[in-house]
């Protein structure tokens, strides 16, 4: 699958759907037609068999400097506003829902909603120059979308530090607490996602959507759940493995 559209390239490589945000000249800021695309095209992955692994990318100055705030600027009303971040929720949700390992391969930019995005992938691969953080407040806005997911990734004490102070995070920051997965030489993070991702995909597709719900379960619904969700999945798993072998569960 190859197709190109104004604001948004999907192109699959082997069992992995690359979604590549496409406005280079508006540092890949997230208006209506690319959040609502990229919603769209996440949801067609999930459902496509052939695809086992998602892959985010931007372009080399910005994997996404955050909403177009040329775009908010002109809605008028409390419905406006509200239809708005109902678009931006969805898609994050959409994102953190993925039975499909996601990654997302930053280059440059990734602050407000973008460094959001990126946070609510499973693995993050950022170049070594590659630029983090919420600068909401600085602007006099409140980074209320990013915020759920950020607490839940970075816990409480951290994600009032991003919040509340808009600094800014290299990519070793991100890595030193714990939030990115590796960085790589600048330009070359959308190669070494692949290369996470191909590794990903020699895994069974099942046991991976397992292991990403129970974290799920485990991190939203505390410890008893998570193991008693564990204690099922054990067997279950256990079963499927001896099935495959031709054994006593066959």
């Amino acid at each position: 699958m190859s197709e190109m559209q104004d604001y948004l390239i999907v192109e699959d490589l082997g069992r992995t759907r690359i979604l590549t945000i496409n406005r280079p000249d508006k540092l890949n800021a997230l208006n209506r037609a690319l959040v609502e695309g990229l919603t769209a095209a996440l949801v067609g992955a999930e459902r496509d068999p052939a695809i086992v692994n998602i892959l985010l990318t931007g372009s080399p100055k910005a994997f996404s400097a955050g909403v177009d705030l040329k775009e908010t600027a002109k809605l008028e009303n409390e419905p406006q506003f509200e239809a708005h971040a109902g678009r931006v929720a969805e898609l994050f949700l959409t994102l953190n829902r993925m039975s499909k390992p996601t990654f997302a391969a930053v280059e440059g930019y990734a602050l407000g909603g973008g460094c959001g995005l990126a946070l609510a992938c499973d693995i993050i691969v950022a170049g070594s120059e590659a630029t983090f953080g919420y600068p909401e407040i600085t602007r006099g806005l409140m980074p209320a979308l990013v915020t759920p997911n950020l607490v839940q990734r970075a816990g409480r004490r951290k994600a009032f530090e991003f919040l509340a102070f808009g600094r800014r995070y290299s990519a070793a920051d991100m890595m030193a607490a714990g939030l990115a997965n590796a960085v790589v030489p600048a330009g070359t993070a959308r190669d070494e996602a692949l290369r996470w991702a191909e590794s990903s995909g020699a895994g069974d597709p099942q046991i991976f959507a397992w292991i990403k719900e129970l974290i799920t379960v485990s991190e939203t619904d505390g410890l008893e759940a998570g193991l008693n969700r564990a204690r099922e999945l054990n067997a279950t798993s256990r079963r499927l493995a001896r099935s495959r072998k031709g054994g006593p569960d066959a």
